[in-house]
């Protein structure tokens, strides 16, 4: 059986002989880079499907059970509705058909997945709407529209959490499962080889927005600190590095006191 991924992909993550290989920059993200790594070691036929703006024809790469195709996207994707990359995604997809796909999230990939009736389930990993709600501008709202479309149409749904799930309403509850979030072996093998905790928080957030609440965990760490003077607070993830926008933030309002800003 050939199980395909469509989702945002970190082809640096990958367990196969062309991790080292002059690859093209692409949307990555761990998860769906781990779930492929794992059908991988089960002994499963993969192909995944994800794009990048680098490139200017589409690209497939191949080494051993698993093909990774590059679709386009280009810039500013929202104000298209993501239209181009929704189709360049489907023609690779029918160009390289797998027998059951995966899809991450509810957004173009699944979108993508869906319109060429190859088997789909669509994995929920936020709450479009919820989003919107924290966030009110076009991109979140072309968002929200195409998470509509996509759990309208998909026959089978996975949600994160029950969180995710209870926000379904009955008939998307009908169709959909809870399997929560994996860690990795590497996870378990790292943990065992450290002999103590650092006095230390930590928060691995991607961007400095709003609706990440960065802003009130800075404040919070300040409330602590007053009564745990030698606790540090790491920040992690994009926006988080020295003098970025979390950095600049803190500075600003001087919740900088004991906070390490790490970055990505």
């Amino acid at each position: 059986m050939t199980i395909g991924v469509s989702g945002p992909i970190d082809l640096k993550l990958l367990e196969w002989e062309l991790r080292d290989a002059d690859l093209p920059p692409t949307n990555g993200f761990p998860l769906t880079s781990h779930f492929i790594n794992a059908l991988l070691k089960r002994g499963y036929k993969v192909i995944g499907y994800t794009n990048s703006c680098d490139i200017t024809e589409p690209q497939v790469w191949e080494s051993g059970n698993l093909k990774i195709c590059i679709s386009r996207q280009k810039p500013q994707p929202g104000r298209r509705f993501f239209r181009f990359e929704v189709e360049d995604l489907r023609q690779m997809i029918e160009a390289h058909p797998a027998d059951f796909i995966s899809a991450f999230w509810s957004y173009e990939y699944a979108w993508a997945a869906l319109k060429t009736g190859i088997p789909t389930v669509v994995n929920l990993h936020d709450v479009a709407y919820k989003i919107l709600l924290k966030q009110p501008d076009m991109f979140r709202l072309v968002r929200w529209m195409i998470n509509y479309i996509v759990v309208s149409k998909a026959s089978h749904l996975v949600a994160n959490s029950a969180y995710t799930y209870s926000i379904l309403n009955q008939k998307e509850k009908a169709k959909a499962r809870t399997i929560s979030n994996f860690y990795t072996e590497d996870i378990e093998r790292v943990s065992s080889t450290v002999s103590a905790k650092g006095n230390y928080i930590v928060t691995a957030v991607q961007g400095f927005t709003k609706r990440k609440n960065v802003h009130g965990g800075l404040h919070a760490f300040a409330k602590v600190r007053e009564r745990f003077p030698d606790l540090k607070y790491h920040l992690v993830g994009v926006d988080m590095e020295e003098n970025g926008p979390a950095h600049q933030y803190a500075r600003q309002h001087h919740l900088d006191t004991g906070v390490v800003f790490l970055g990505p």
